[in-house]
């Protein structure tokens, strides 16, 4: 049988195969889902659709890697997945990503609410502090560069309200005191 030689030596005449593996190492990624108070039950089983786009820092796409259980990157490094919280709690997905990648992570976009995104790093130990956001076009875009301290991410939607004045205005009044009941829905 074979007997593997760890930190020794050999020489050239002996008959031996080596083996050397590289790990890459991993980082976790947690992403939040929020709803702004007044959304909480107008969206109790609503899906929010989102994207998380790997890459390398030269821009290549990391292809074929499993994010969580079901999702992986295609081969343009994309995977797509929905996060569904409830009325009570916020939705939450954790992930691994490969250290000194580009995570890009999107939400599908309504014209009726407000996305913001934000960041912290998760270090083992202290505090974690604010990461930026590499995309400072888009509200529902979150771009960052995986270090080891992983990132937690979070996305919430406030729902865009109008204001609206209300004005009545009589003609040839009957009596001093009138009363009138208005409806909006």
């Amino acid at each position: 049988g074979e007997t593997p030689i760890i930190g020794g030596s050999f020489s050239a005449e002996d008959d031996c195969s080596v083996t050397v593996t590289n790990t890459r190492r991993l980082a976790d990624v947690k992403l939040s889902k929020l709803l702004d108070d007044r959304l909480k039950e107008e969206h109790e089983t609503k899906e929010f659709e989102f994207k998380a786009r790997l890459t390398e820092a030269d821009g290549t796409a990391v292809s074929g890697f499993e994010l969580a259980d079901g999702i992986t990157t295609d081969t343009s490094g994309e995977a797509a997945f929905t996060m569904s919280p409830t009325n009570i709690t916020a939705a939450e997905r954790s992930f691994k990503a490969p250290v000194g990648a580009v995570m890009t992570i999107t939400e599908t976009s309504d014209p009726n609410y407000q996305i913001t995104a934000s960041a912290v790093t998760m270090p083992k130990e202290g505090v974690g502090e604010a990461i930026a956001n590499e995309d400072t076009e888009n509200d529902n875009i979150f771009t960052f560069h995986v270090t080891d301290d992983g990132a937690h991410v979070t996305f919430k939607n406030v729902r865009k309200m109008a204001e609206i004045e209300l004005s009545k205005e009589l003609v040839n009044k009957v009596s001093k005191t009138e009363s009138f009941t208005f409806t909006v829905t």
